[in-house]
């Protein structure tokens, strides 16, 4: 039996995927509708910058949870 890929959660690690997820979720949301009401640009601007960080933050969370993993 082979337990060496068992490895047990960090505490933390599923609710800041959770919120990162529903942030960019939300912010999204806002974008779109913000462009579809004909709010200012700068919402728009605003809640497009918070989805690219999401984005960028699950991305690189994704990629070191896949490196620690491989080893």
């Amino acid at each position: 039996m082979n337990t060496d890929t068992y490895r047990p959660a960090r505490k933390g690690a599923t609710a800041t995927g959770i919120l990162l997820w529903l942030t960019l979720v939300i912010a999204a949301i806002v974008n779109m509708l913000s462009s579809f009401a004909g709010l200012s640009v700068l919402i728009q601007v605003a809640a497009g910058a918070v989805v690219l960080v999401c984005v960028l933050l699950l991305t690189e969370r994704y990629r070191r949870r896949r490196i620690a993993r491989n080893g």
